[in-house]
This record gives structure tokens, C-alpha cells and sequence, in this order.
């Protein structure tokens, strides 16, 4: 799951655009402050918030929410429109929260540690994975050099633009509040212990035996 409710100005006029064997409604914007962020904003034609979205001018100033994406790239980021209001240029909005497992592959850095999170989605009927990159400081570095692979998270922060070595710009999550929900998959209770029949293997019930057909 991953969502985001942020600030941003039109930049392109909105329009219909044919996606994926369909039409969608579809636009560019771009966050306000410093750290300027590029989104490419859809939504299904016929609905209340796409006939909005194609209403706006370039140059609007708009609140989005909805669920947020990657391209097909997997760099940036795409936002599927679930509400739009009126924005005020004194106002500042850039909020994200996402959920998936760690990749267990950390970036460290002089102050910080980043790491990306696996959100699963189904796009056209098929399953497709966003790699979210997230960056901890502080106390949400320290989780994080404590978290095992695969475990399950919820990152919620604010949305950045960053550039690789290379030059090609990905988004990234600075993370506000880092949290862990449930062990890793295939974690094992007695792990280094001298103990068996506790790996997730051991509860699925394959092993159980029959019940009789006469209990006389």
C-alpha cells in the first residue's frame, strides 16, 4: 500500500491519453517549495475527480491524494488521483506513507541509511512490484540497521527528488516515522536455538495426522 497527499502546480494541461489499452485522464505537475518533484498525475475518465482534473489550467495550484506508483522505470513517480482541492500559495502539503517488505540492501551514508521497500500492486491483472526507496535518520536508522530482510514496514514521510551517479533522477521517502508490523516470512521462532518445529513450515498443517473414520 502506498498513498500520498501533496501540494502541487499543473504544469501541463491536463488531457485524455491512451495508457495500457485504455484512456486515462493524465497531467504533469510539479511540488511547491525548494525541492521541486515531478508527478504524473492519472485518473479513470467519468469520474468526479478525473472531470476536475481536466477542468484544471496550467498553472493551478492543487491538493492531490491518492495511491502512489513508479513508472515503469521504477524512478518515478506517478500518482492515481482519488481526491482534488484548491491550493493556496501559503500553504505547503507533501505527505507519503508506504508499506511492503525491506529489501535488506542498505545504502549507508555519513548521517543516514536508506533502503528500499517492496509494495506489490496489480497493474492489468498482473502483479507488479514498486521498489520505494526510503531514507532513516536518527532513531529510524537504528530500526533499520536492526530490521531483518524481509520484514514488513510502513515508511511515512515526505517525498524528495534525488540524482543518481549517473544523472537519472528517482524519488525518495524521507522517512518520519518508520514502522515494523510483522516478522520476516519464513522467520523461525527458535532460531539458533537447539530446537525444531518452529520455521513457518511447521504451522501450515501438512503434517497433521489423519482424523479416524472410527473413533471406537
Amino acid at each position: 500500500m502506498s498513498t500520498a497527499s501533496i501540494l502541487t502546480t499543473i504544469t501541463s494541461a491536463p488531457t485524455l491519453e491512451a495508457i495500457a489499452g485504455g484512456e486515462l485522464a493524465t497531467c504533469s505537475t510539479e511540488t511547491a517549495g525548494s525541492d521541486k518533484i515531478q508527478l504524473k498525475v492519472v485518473a479513470r475518465p467519468g469520474s468526479a475527480t478525473a472531470n476536475s482534473l481536466l477542468a484544471q489550467a496550467a498553472g493551478a495550484l492543487v491538493i492531490i491524494t491518492g495511491d502512489l506508483t513508479l513508472d515503469d522505470d521504477g524512478d518515478l513517480p506517478v500518482l492515481n488521483l482519488r481526491s482534488i482541492s484548491k491550493a493556496y500559495p501559503d500553504q505547503h502539503l507533501n505527505e507519503v506513507s508506504v508499506t511492503g517488505r525491506l529489501s535488506g540492501q542498505l545504502r549507508p551514508a555519513e548521517k543516514s541509511d536508506s533502503t528500499s521497500l517492496a509494495v506489490n500492486r496489480l497493474a492489468n491483472g498482473e502483479e507488479k512490484t514498486d521498489w520505494f526507496r526510503i531514507r532513516c535518520f536518527g532513531a529510524n536508522r537504528e530500526r533499520l540497521l536492526e530490521a531483518p530482510k524481509g520484514a514488513l514496514a510502513t515508511a511515512s514521510g515526505i517525498l524528495e527528488m534525488r540524482t543518481s551517479k549517473e544523472g537519472k533522477p528517482f524519488c525518495e521517502i524521507k522517512t518520519r516515522v518508520l514502522r515494523f508490523h510483522a516478522k520476516p516470512r519464513g522467520h523461525d521462532a527458535a532460531e539458533g536455538k537447539e530446537a525444531a518445529g518452529y520455521s513457518n513450515a511447521d504451522f501450515d498443517g501438512s503434517d497433521a495426522p489423519p482424523m479416524p473414520a472410527d473413533w471406537g
